[in-house]
């Protein structure tokens, strides 16, 4: 947590934010609507039982239109710019942890799904509670679940709103991103001296492009449509791949591999599990895109560390060790977004902080993170859509042959989870079990082994050798596979993920595999050597 940044507002919200220059603005504004006898805006609701919340929305709101006035009247065609409102918003529906949940989020006009939010805010009035928690903390306790509904955002900003015991509202700018939090310097809300910060922040908010407010600046709409362009496209990959199980490469009018430096892709769907409300960590996202050659690819991105030992770099050393095997999607493509030819850090929010800032030291500490993306062929779905027992054996039967291919190139896997097993259907011959994600993986030693004692994997399907830290060998990514497959079995009642209903997963057989304990421990163990223990396990089968 970085706080009270020095020029934050105007780092995040240029002087182009104001179309006008920022002076001739915040004259117009103060002028129409700023009492200077009672040095208060009028524009401040002054409405008896109204939450704090709903007044700070309320104000938010007529700032805003008042910056639109001021625009007309400049002759701006304002037409173009999108129309957004604050709005007191309950914040259940994104499960957050935390005594005092964020009460205020903006809104694009007719879209109020939490994927669609622009950015939110805590307003907290500690006049009438002042052991209430301060709005940061609420900002804090939301940053990870809102950045995990919109994937292609780098960063979100959001608001503090206070009323203390001297009855003065302050105002706080706050950006969270995937290495935490930056907030401005607090400013009395009806102070003149003020009165910049606030049109920035306002205008900024409420009428500035998408990509201003955190999104991605690589990522384009047309006609309703996304789309991203990427650099360095194998296609020969993407047809080998195909040709290895006898299908013919489309053929697209206009497009010619050898000639294509840069293409198109179009991004048609999301197809990444929301659950992880964790801010800190690298966020991998994952989206179904088509390609110039009508081909279907999966598009991968995620904020990697500058020194984190998995991720993009491993998954980059690792493919080069293993070249092409059937069966793994081979990378066609990868690299840091980059935008203006510099790559997507963390640093961008962050740039305005110098030497003179009193947490420096701090800031300097902090490990910057990059958005890398990664373009994969051929695109599969989740292995959970499986749509009969038999193709889920199918599934299993290839991710096998693709783990002894792998290990033929003294590789082992270390990751082997439901995520990791995906289902190619082409658009002839059966489905497909394909293995995915080397970020984890790791070259064997001269005897075969990982020595390396990493836990890696997650932890209901680890190995036991990963649990008692011993050496690992390729056998043990068939065992944490058959883990996977147990589990399916088990904790779902049928094809396309249907969660079965008569008992909870916590009362099978396989209860235990969700803590790190001796009894974990202790029944895979006995999976070895025990028929009852297997008799167990298999009475638990949906």
């Amino acid at each position: 947590i970085l706080r009270d940044v020095p020029g934050l507002e105007e780092h995040m919200f240029p002087d182009k934010i104001c179309l006008i220059s920022p002076a001739a603005l915040v004259s117009a504004v103060k002028r129409t609507h700023y009492d200077e006898d009672a040095r208060h805006w009028r524009l401040w609701p002054i409405t008896p039982n109204t939450s704090f919340a709903e007044q700070s929305a309320t104000f938010f709101n007529a700032f805003g239109d008042a910056i639109h006035s001021a625009w007309t009247a400049a002759r701006i065609d304002t037409t173009r710019y999108p129309l957004r409102k604050w709005k007191q918003t309950p914040f259940d529906a994104l499960d957050i942890e935390g005594a005092c949940p964020p009460n205020l989020a903006l809104w694009s006009v007719g879209k109020p799904g939490w994927p669609d939010v622009v950015a939110y805010g805590a307003a907290v009035d500690m006049s009438a509670d002042p052991e209430a928690a301060h709005p940061l903390q609420s900002i804090i306790d939301a940053a990870g679940a809102v950045m995990g509904q919109q994937p292609d955002r780098g960063y979100v900003l959001a608001l503090a709103v206070t009323r203390k015991c001297d009855l003065k509202e302050r105002l706080q700018l706050v950006v969270v991103d995937r290495t935490g939090l930056v907030s401005g310097t607090p400013f009395l809300v009806h102070d003149p001296e003020s009165i910049e910060h606030l049109v920035r922040i306002v205008a900024g908010m409420m009428f500035a492009k998408r990509t201003r407010l955190g999104h991605d600046p690589t990522v384009y709409r047309r006609s309703n449509r996304s789309f991203v362009r990427i650099r360095g496209v194998d296609f020969t990959a993407a047809a080998r791949a195909d040709a290895e199980i006898g299908i013919e490469s489309p053929v697209v009018e206009g497009f010619d591999a050898e000639k294509t430096t840069e293409a198109e892709f179009e991004i048609l769907e999301w197809t990444s599990d929301v659950r992880d409300n964790r801010l800190i960590q690298s966020g991998t996202a994952c989206w179904r895109v088509r390609g110039p050659d009508g081909r279907e690819y999966a598009m991968r991105e995620a904020w990697d560390p500058s020194h984190e030992v998995y991720g993009y770099n491993r998954e980059r050393e690792i493919v080069a060790v293993l070249g092409h095997i059937a069966g793994v999607p081979d990378i066609v493509a990868g690299g840091a977004v980059e935008v203006n030819g510099v790559p997507w850090t963390t640093n961008a929010v962050r740039a305005c902080i110098d030497g003179n800032y009193k947490h420096c030291m701090p800031y300097l500490m902090m490990d910057t993170r990059t958005r890398h993306r990664v373009l994969m062929y051929p695109f599969g779905e989740d292995i959970l859509r499986y749509t009969s027992p038999l193709e889920l054996i199918y599934v299993f039967s290839d991710v096998t042959r693709e783990l002894e291919r792998v290990a033929a190139k003294k590789v082992i896997q270390r990751d082997m989870s439901l995520g990791n097993i995906v289902i190619r259907r082409p658009h002839k011959g059966r489905a497909r079990g394909m293995l995915i994600d080397m970020d984890k993986a790791c070259i064997l030693n001269d005897r075969g082994q990982d020595d390396s004692g990493d836990l890696t994997g997650t932890l209901r399907y680890l190995a036991l050798a990963a649990i008692d830290r011993e050496p690992r060998i390729p056998a043990d990514d068939l065992e944490s596979l058959a883990y996977v497959f147990i589990h399916i079995c088990i904790l779902f009642n049928g094809p396309r993920g249907a969660l079965r209903t008569d008992k909870d997963i916590k009362d099978t057989a396989v209860g235990c595999w969700y803590d790190m304990t001796e009894k974990h421990a202790q029944h895979k163990a006995s999976l070895r050597t025990s028929d009852e223990a297997i008799d167990r396990l298999l009475n638990d089968f949906t």
